[in-house]
Order: C-alpha cells, then sequence, then structure tokens
C-alpha cells in the first residue's frame, strides 16, 4: 500500500484506510507494523517526539485487541533514492535512521519484539527496483525476515 503513515496527521494515514480496518477486524494473534517510510516525507515529517506519540497511538489499537498475543514492531527499510534536497511530499532518507530510532525506543519501552529491517536491508537495494518498494525478491526476502523472528522467539 503506498503513501500510506503511520501518523494521523500525515497526508495519507494509514488508520483512514480499508486495509486497517480488515486488519482490526481479523482478531490477529500477532501483528506486525512495518510503517514509517511515507512519514519522512517533508509534508508529513514535524520530529520524531510528534511521530512517537502518534506512532504509539496507532500501536495503542493492536494492543487493545484482545485476540493479539504479540506485537512485533520493524523499521522500515532504507530508502534507496538521492534527495539531496528535499522536496516537499518526497520520502526524506536522511530521516528514515530517526525512524528507525524511534520505533526501537517505542518496542523498547513497550518491552516488544523489535525488528531492525532498516539495518538487514541496508546494502540490498537490488530488491528495491524504484529505491523504495520492495519486489518479488524483496518481498520474499521481509517475509522471511519476519518468518525467523515469529519461530526464533516462539522457541
Amino acid at each position: 500500500m503506498s503513501n500510506y503513515a503511520a501518523q494521523s496527521s500525515s497526508d495519507f494515514p494509514y488508520e483512514t484506510t480499508e486495509e486497517y480496518q480488515k486488519s482490526l477486524d481479523f482478531n490477529p494473534e500477532i501483528v506486525i507494523i512495518m510503517l514509517g517510510t511515507n512519514d519522512t516525507k517533508a509534508t508529513n515529517w514535524d520530529g520524531s517526539e510528534q511521530f512517537k506519540e502518534e506512532y504509539i497511538e496507532l500501536l495503542e489499537t493492536y494492543q487493545n485487541l484482545s485476540s493479539v498475543s504479540r506485537i512485533i514492531l520493524a523499521s522500515p527499510p532504507p530508502a534507496f533514492i538521492d534527495n539531496e534536497v528535499t522536496i516537499s511530499g518526497s520520502i526524506d532518507p536522511g530521516v528514515m535512521v530517526n525512524v528507525r530510532d524511534t520505533v526501537e525506543e517505542v518496542a523498547n519501552e513497550f518491552d516488544l519484539e523489535f525488528v531492525d529491517v532498516y539495518e538487514k536491508m541496508t546494502g540490498h537495494s537490488e530488491y528495491f527496483p524504484d529505491g523504495i518498494h520492495p519486489d518479488e525478491e524483496g518481498s520474499a526476502e521481509l517475509a522471511d525476515i519476519f518468518y525467523q523472528q515469529i519461530v526464533d522467539e516462539a522457541d
């Protein structure tokens, strides 16, 4: 799903999507949240504190589901684009580390699992032909990363 961001104040908030509502209605046991790339857009980014506050609000909607036994927070992957000058509406790769660090901080504060997708995908631009969205091979790699997290932590 392109363009959607974790922050409710963003230009396209994830919480307004049909997919979000379906994810709540599904009554999941395990929730993986990997959002934040579109939060780095100049039109959305107003600092780590605002991102953290709104990210926690989103997280709490899943924590409040009685079906949920595990929540895994994941940083977004790196953006493999050159943005020397941030253009309004464009993803800012320089802010991606702030997002990663904030997601990890939230995971620690809430005692949740954290997967550093940013770190695991750094150096793998071949998985992201447009610099942002993973191709089939990149999606398979992401699925494997999450599968390993689920299996390893369940043991």
